[in-house]
């Protein structure tokens, strides 16, 4: 549709990444980090979009009800390029992206489900595992990104102050 209405070139590629709602901005990021990389001085447009209106709950399962709460619409646009002549005009540089699947444990796979409640209403159903497993996936993130963003200045001061705690007790930061 973008394609048309801008009148782009023919060889535009366009991807769609449809039906992953929010996690859909974290792929995207990494598509258009790669066809950058493997097109130097090429331009991407990359535009995601949460559209929960499909997913709204009419019915009154508790687990099916918080997802109204808690999921929302919205949307964003962002240009970005791999060409160096344009690195002056850039607000912001993509160092690093990373992505945590937690999916192949049962644990992770079964915390969330879309499907139908026992009257027929579809909905996504949040069970209680849903926290235990976004703060797994908070931890490996946080895991592989440390080792890139901490300095080993920094790294003393966490084992100075791990060694205190347990040499002195827990109370002592």
């Amino acid at each position: 549709m973008l394609v048309n209405m801008f009148k782009m070139r023919q060889d535009v590629q366009a991807y769609s990444l449809g039906g992953m709602g929010c996690g859909n901005g974290v792929v995207g990021i990494q598509l258009v980090r790669d066809v950058l990389q493997a097109h130097p001085g090429a331009n991407a447009l990359f535009i995601t979009a949460e559209i929960c209106s499909s997913a709204f709950y009419m019915g009154r399962d508790q687990h099916c009800l918080v997802s109204n709460a808690l999921f929302r619409m919205g949307g964003s646009a962002s240009i970005l390029t791999s060409g160096k002549s344009q690195q002056y005009r850039c607000k912001y540089q993509l160092t690093h992206s990373e992505r945590i699947h937690t999916g192949a444990r049962d644990s992770g796979f079964n915390c969330m489900y879309f499907g139908p409640d026992s009257e027929g209403q579809k909905g996504i159903f949040l069970y209680k595992e849903l926290p235990v497993e976004a703060s797994i996936a908070l931890e490996n993130c946080l895991k592989k990104i440390t080792p890139q963003i901490m300095t080993w200045g920094q790294y003393a001061e966490a084992a100075l102050a791990i060694g205190k705690r347990k040499w002195y007790g827990k109370d002592v930061v």
